[in-house]
């Protein structure tokens, strides 16, 4: 599937599938010249305050069940339709995304796309009005395209019918992995003149004896005490195996269901900064642990995540969840992931640097350093 947008004036492009007006995208790139506490505070009212001005699209296959239909329904609020370069779009508030006081952080706009059978969400929050997403839908298009034209889509069907399951389809897009040593400095980071090394992998049973402040489960959608019994042992996790159908002629069946033990995998990480420029870190935004099959020599995507996904440990985490480095300064700090105990040894460290993708062969490498420890 292939996608095109052009945004109004004052909107930029962020990623595949979104975009940020130009106002906001500035406050955010001045978090880097904060050199204090203060000015982070100062910065943080300031972004808080802002009109948020974001815009993202979601392609999807219209094979929703009859309970997703429902559950959608009832969180819709003040619709209206709209007909736009012929097709009807169906505008909406989006009250299942609610913080504060119930106030929405979403409004919507969802339009089927006949010609190449998608349907279309556009998702914006709420400082943008119901005129400026219009823009956007008019200006935008979803074509039939190639598989170097890889936009995302939710197609159950389409994982059912790969010949390679276990192969996640970024790999026919150009996805590689470039398997660095441990204790092997490198350039893989979403910063530039930036370089990082991770040494000594180990694993944990029991946290005890870490302290509780350096252990959270804020970025994970899971409780501590899901994770993490009173004695400091894991919990073993549920990991279910399921056959997808293609939602048509045949139905989603679940084939497994297991318990599946858990660790704590611990790795030193050094940051260097070699530019000439003060940059600012902050831990898990560049790196994540993952699962990677070898098969004749090339690394792909295993066909099962992290049971817990995203960081939970960061040691001393006040002082380095978020940090600075001047020209030429180091830091090294201890970062945690929860694994499932019977994949460590598929388990990676993989660092997410994109100057490497190219327009043209759309070819993205990550950085991996294996988890032996």
């Amino acid at each position: 599937i292939k996608f095109k947008a052009t945004p109004p004036e004052g909107f930029k492009k962020i990623g595949e599938l979104s975009y940020m007006s130009e106002e906001t995208n500035k406050i955010l790139s001045e978090i880097d010249t904060a050199e204090s506490d203060e000015d982070y505070e100062e910065w943080e009212k300031k972004f808080e305050n802002a009109e948020f001005g974001y815009v993202g699209f979601i392609l999807a296959r219209p094979d929703l069940s009859k309970e997703d239909e429902d559950d959608i329904l009832k969180n819709i609020t003040n619709r209206e339709e709209r007909v736009i370069n012929g097709r009807a779009v169906l505008f909406f508030d989006d009250a299942g995304h609610a913080i504060t006081e119930g106030k929405s952080i979403y409004k919507c706009a969802v339009y089927f796309d006949c010609d190449v059978n998608i349907l279309v969400a556009c998702f914006f929050t709420n400082d943008i009005d119901r005129e400026t997403a219009a823009e956007f839908i008019a200006n935008s298009s979803v074509t039939e395209g190639t598989k170097s034209d890889h936009t995302d889509f939710a197609d159950r069907a389409d994982y059912a019918e790969d010949e390679n399951p276990s192969e996640n389809d970024l790999d026919d897009w150009g996805v590689t992995y470039d398997v660095k040593a441990a204790g092997e400095e490198f350039e893989g980071t979403f910063k530039n003149d930036v370089t990082v090394s991770a040494d000594n992998f180990r694993y944990l049973d029991n946290v005890s004896t870490l302290k509780d402040d350096d252990i959270s489960f804020e970025f994970t959608g899971f409780e501590y005490s899901d994770v993490i019994n009173s004695d400091g042992n894991f919990i073993p996790q549920k990991r279910q195996m399921w056959n997808y159908g293609d939602g048509i002629n045949t139905i989603d069946k679940l084939e497994k269901e297991e318990d599946i033990n858990q660790r704590l995998l611990l790795v030193d990480v050094t940051y260097t900064n070699k530019g000439k420029k003060q940059k600012t870190f902050e831990m898990g935004e560049d790196s994540y642990v993952g699962y990677l099959d070898s098969t004749k020599g090339k690394l792909t995507d295993h066909d099962e995540y992290p049971s817990v996904e995203g960081i939970v440990y960061i040691k001393d985490w006040k002082q380095n969840a978020r940090f600075k480095l001047k020209p030429s300064e180091s830091r090294t700090v201890t970062l945690g992931w929860v694994i499932d105990e019977n994949m460590t040894d598929k388990t990676y460290l993989i660092f997410q640097n994109f100057a490497d993708i190219s327009d043209g062969e759309a070819t993205i490498t990550f950085k991996a350093v294996k988890a032996d420890g």
